[in-house]
């Protein structure tokens, strides 16, 4: 009996690797993707720095970057 315990640990702690690795890959795709998407709108706010359309598109994007904050916190804490 102690033996098919055995493997069922075994067998969740694989799963519980391949969990961990999804949302570590989960993570990099999100954070390449809301790195290039802020970092052409701020190059954007830059060459424009008075017009109004922009400004409005940076306040409008801040939902993204408290998105990319949360994920580089949260990949912290699991990958502790």
């Amino acid at each position: 009996m102690d033996a098919f315990f055995d493997i069922v640990a075994e067998f969740l702690g694989g799963v519980w690797k391949i969990i961990r690795y999804g949302i570590a890959l989960f993570y990099l795709a999100c954070n390449v993707a809301l790195h290039g998407v802020l970092s052409t709108i701020d190059k954007v706010l830059e060459d424009n720095p008075g017009d109004f359309l922009f400004k409005i598109l940076l306040y409008l994007t801040m939902p993204l970057r408290a998105i990319f904050f949360f994920f580089n916190n949260f990949f912290e804490e699991i990958t502790k």
